[in-house]
């Protein structure tokens, strides 16, 4: 559900002015417009990154599972997918977690998994020929 995002905004306008403030009214905008892009089809969120990305498209790459910088092995499961949708990927967690804060705790790491996943699920017809 968006308890988790909707969460991140604080309790009124004055929160808008810290710097989380308007990272997490960021955060909720984008992912309001990636929410309507998730509702389509994986083929066409695939042609969409093509598009937005199109010095990747055609290309693929190994994404982990759970990333790297939120703590995941990097010897750890990846998946083989096309490069533009992985670019999309990475710009979801990033949103919901920037680079160099300190790691998520479990649960945290959970919720942010869960977000990006249900956003941008990995399906077979995403990597491959």
């Amino acid at each position: 559900g968006g308890g988790f995002l909707l969460g991140a905004i604080g309790p009124g306008p004055s929160s808008l002015y810290t710097a989380a403030g308007r990272r997490a009214a960021k955060l909720a905008e984008t992912t309001a417009d990636v929410v309507k892009e998730s509702r389509r089809s994986g083929d066409d969120l695939v042609a969409a990154a093509r598009l937005e990305y199109p010095k990747k498209a055609g290309k693929f790459e190994e994404h982990h599972l759970t990333p790297k910088y939120l703590g995941g092995d990097p010897k750890g499961p990846t998946v083989r997918i096309d490069a533009a949708y992985h670019q999309k990927i990475t710009n979801a967690f990033r949103d919901l977690h920037a680079y160099g804060q300190a790691k998520p705790s479990p649960t945290q790491l959970r919720k942010i998994l869960k977000t990006v996943n249900d956003l941008f699920p990995l399906a077979p017809s995403h990597g491959g020929r």
